[in-house]
């Protein structure tokens, strides 16, 4: 998820812009490469998600392989689920589950 600045994202072989107001999408098995360029900043966030049915779930939000337009990124739900992956045990992981899924609906809608 682009946030601030501008970089590449290494998708089905070739590299795509994912620049502020943007998401990629991938999926098990895909080869990520990320790369900037100049000197300006690059800040950019992702998340990861798996389990034997995480493509069937992406895609049944509507998502496919690829750069999409999106909102701004939702920097609390995102801080959200950075402390939440932080946390050992069960009550982190529903927690990151939790936050995960709010992170996936909220990008669905933009």
């Amino acid at each position: 998820r682009g946030i601030e600045g501008q970089g590449e994202i290494l998708i089905d072989g070739r590299f795509q812009v994912l620049a502020p107001d943007h998401l990629a999408v991938l999926f098990p098995g895909d080869i990520q490469g990320l790369r900037s360029e100049g000197n300006e900043p690059w800040l950019y966030c992702w998340w990861t998600m798996d389990g034997d049915t995480v493509e069937d779930l992406v895609r049944g939000f509507g998502f496919e392989r690829g750069v999409k337009k999106a909102d701004a990124a939702p920097r609390e739900p995102i801080r959200l689920l950075d402390r939440a992956i932080r946390r050992p045990g069960l009550a982190g992981e529903l927690a990151a589950g939790a936050c995960a899924f709010r992170l996936l609906t909220e990008a669905a809608r933009a």
